[in-house]
């Protein structure tokens, strides 16, 4: 059970941090165009 749980916790981590970093690298082009 620790072990399953352990797996879905690590693919839900992958899943925030692809979102978070595709969030900052639109962020972040955004503003450069912006100037």
């Amino acid at each position: 059970m620790e072990i399953v749980l352990r797996g879905w916790h690590f693919t839900w981590w992958m899943a925030l941090r692809h979102a978070w970093q595709g969030w900052g690298v639109r962020c972040t082009t955004n503003s450069w165009q912006s100037e």
